[in-house]
């Protein structure tokens, strides 16, 4: 199946090989916000010690992140089913595109 290089597909219409390449651009864009998410929680901690140990909210969050992406990296095929449900959309090559990217808008 020849696709469009300057469509978005959902994963779904990807070949199945480009579906491996698209599910690990996701899970690796899941790393760099759990990454994200814990340098902000390091500069807090930083700022004011007491509030970033006793925020539960925040501890639960990071928690959770962690937990969904070991289980990403486990099960594919629920991971398979949350790209899909989330309507996540990708080149023909597989790369991943954020709707605040503008490297997709021609």
């Amino acid at each position: 199946m020849k696709l469009a290089d300057q469509s978005l597909y959902a994963l779904d219409q990807l070949p199945l090989a480009v579906q491996n390449i698209a599910m690990d651009n996701v899970l690796s864009h899941a790393y760099t916000a759990l990454h994200e998410q814990l340098s902000a929680r390091r500069t807090q901690w930083m700022d004011n010690m007491h509030t970033a140990i006793n925020n539960p909210y925040a501890i639960r969050s990071i928690h959770r992140k962690m937990a969904l992406i070991a289980r990403f990296k486990s099960d594919r095929t629920f991971f398979y089913r949350c790209i899909l449900e989330n309507l996540c959309l990708f080149s023909a090559d597989g790369r991943y595109y954020l709707y605040t990217d503008k490297s997709f808008i021609g």
